[in-house]
């Protein structure tokens, strides 16, 4: 998952660029224009069989989404990135946020 100057999301594979297999290239999967807010900081929550990442908004809230693999995606596109929820406690925003590599923990960090 890369995101651009223009807060875009891209979603990337590695992709062979030969027919020999000898070269590898990070090709766009899929891309979600127009997310809501400046993102700071992304962290992919490890553990989980559907893919969830927390994002850091230019907002006091982290919010949780589930990714949907390309399969689904093209079956469900406006599922591809689905909201799954939103974490309260800052009264400043959020700069930086980690998951553990267990995934049953999120840490932040904010200006308060």
């Amino acid at each position: 998952l890369a995101i651009d100057a223009e807060q875009n999301m891209a979603f990337l594979q590695l992709d062979w660029t030969s027919s020999d297999k000898t070269e590898l290239k990070l090709v766009s999967d899929r891309a979600i224009v127009g997310h809501n807010g400046e993102i700071l900081d992304l962290s992919v929550i490890p553990g989980n069989k559907e893919q969830t990442v927390a994002v850091a908004t230019n907002s006091s809230q982290v919010r949780i989404f589930g990714v949907a693999d390309a399969s689904e995606a093209d079956e469900h596109a406006h599922a591809a990135l689905s909201p799954r929820g939103i974490l309260d406690g800052h009264t400043a925003i959020v700069l930086s946020l980690d998951a553990s590599p267990c995934g049953r923990y999120l840490a932040t960090a904010g200006k308060d």
